[in-house]
């Protein structure tokens, strides 16, 4: 896949959410980014608490079914400011539900996607009340 490189989807504008390995050839940007929305649903929101206590980026690794191909992807958050944990979940949907409503995500998906990233909320911060 020699023509995979970094794909860098803006969430919010406290929120970037960096890509390795997308296969930029076989895929619009559309495509991508609804991509990028199916692996955060599956694979998680790339975050966890460091022993200080501090929210910091992580890489993930997830995989991608494009036809017959299967690509292995890196991907991790670039916060752009100090945010809890509860504003980068916050913020990770909200992005899905305002591309639900332009119509450029699946709302089907979509809405398992959100369920899963409430539920991955939740049970790895699990003192956050939700």
């Amino acid at each position: 896949m020699s023509d995979s490189s970094e794909y860098v989807q803006r969430i919010s504008d406290n929120i970037e959410i960096s890509f390795e390995g997308m296969p930029q050839h076989l895929m619009s940007p559309q495509e991508i980014s609804q991509s990028a929305m199916a692996m955060i649903g599956r694979y998680g929101v790339p975050v966890a608490l460091n022993g200080s206590g501090l929210l910091i980026s992580v890489v993930k690794l997830a995989v991608l079914h494009v036809g017959r191909e299967i690509y292995d992807i890196k991907y991790r958050a670039n916060m752009l400011k100090i945010m809890t944990a509860l504003d980068v979940y916050s913020e990770y949907i909200a992005y899905i539900e305002f591309q639900v409503g332009r119509g450029r995500f699946d709302r089907r998906m979509s809405e398992e996607a959100m369920k899963n990233i409430r539920q991955r909320f939740s049970r790895e911060f699990p003192s956050s009340g939700l």
